[in-house]
């Protein structure tokens, strides 16, 4: 892992912080969310906007520590395609769950179908918490994700369950302690470090 000192030079390209400014201009709220993660993670942000090659945007964090202090840097890797200001508030969304205290998961090795399962269920567990504060932007439900294929019956039960848990899942301990046992009792390992926000570390 990385590790910056004060007196570092800032890593900040305003570049980036100019393409994303771009993407979403007509938009002042979500103008606001950009800036406050820019200023969040000091600049270490990157947007990548490629060719619609079909695959979903995302985005990928490679740990670092400053001060002492976790704070990764963000890639973001972007889809062109007429969807790309919601795509880019969307991954913005994933990023803003860690500034409000939502702790990263880690999925250890097990089998396939089990990670995959894990990782689905995180992140359509990320969803149920973003939804509101994308619809409170202005965007419509139906642009909040991209084309995808329809779930099959696993992963309708799945979504059904975390939205009844949508209350719970609304702060970063409820998160913790519900989507961990949700995790446990499909035999799916895991561990998320103790965090500040949370105050609890768990682990199977």
């Amino acid at each position: 892992m990385a590790e910056l000192k004060e007196n570092d030079p800032p890593p900040a390209d305003d570049t980036q912080l100019a393409l994303m400014h771009k993407i979403v201009s007509r938009n002042m709220r979500a103008m606001e969310l950009l800036n406050a993660l820019w200023e969040y993670f000091g600049g270490r942000m990157k947007c990548e906007v490629i060719r619609d090659d079909g695959n979903p945007s995302v985005i990928n964090y490679n740990p670092c520590v400053v001060n002492g202090k976790e704070a990764p840097d963000c890639h973001l890797i972007l889809r062109e395609n007429e969807r790309l200001e919601e795509a880019l508030v969307h991954e913005l969304l994933h990023a803003d769950l860690w500034r409000r205290g939502y702790p990263r998961w880690f999925l250890r090795t097990q089998a396939e179908s089990l990670w995959n399962q894990g990782r689905d269920i995180l992140n359509l567990a990320e969803h149920i918490v973003m939804l509101p504060t994308f619809k409170s932007l202005g965007y419509p439900e139906e642009r909040f994700v991209g084309p995808s294929k329809p779930l099959d019956e696993e992963g309708r039960q799945v979504l059904g369950d975390l939205a009844a848990m949508a209350d719970l899942l609304s702060t970063p301990k409820g998160f913790v302690e519900e989507i961990s046992a949700y995790l446990q009792a499909r035999g799916i390992q895991f561990e998320v470090p103790c965090d500040s926000a949370t105050g609890i570390r768990h682990e199977n």
